[in-house]
């Protein structure tokens, strides 16, 4: 992650990024008159988490996803 983090920066395409908490330290969101956790479209299921994020700001989505 350093290293792209480096890349990204030297490169002039990095727009800004965030390193996220734990799981340990998550919230749980749920939805709906039963109560239960949200688990389709987008959302991560329990064995899943987001450790942080890049904004970055290139050329076309071929880079982006490179």
């Amino acid at each position: 992650m350093r290293s792209f983090n480096a890349e990204l920066t030297s490169s002039g395409e990095l727009a800004g990024g965030e390193g996220l908490a734990g799981p340990d330290q998550a919230t749980l969101v749920r939805a709906g008159k039963d109560d239960l956790p949200i688990t389709d479209g987008v959302f991560p299921e329990a064995r899943e988490f987001l450790a942080g994020f890049w904004i970055v700001d290139v050329e076309s989505p071929e880079r982006a996803g490179a």
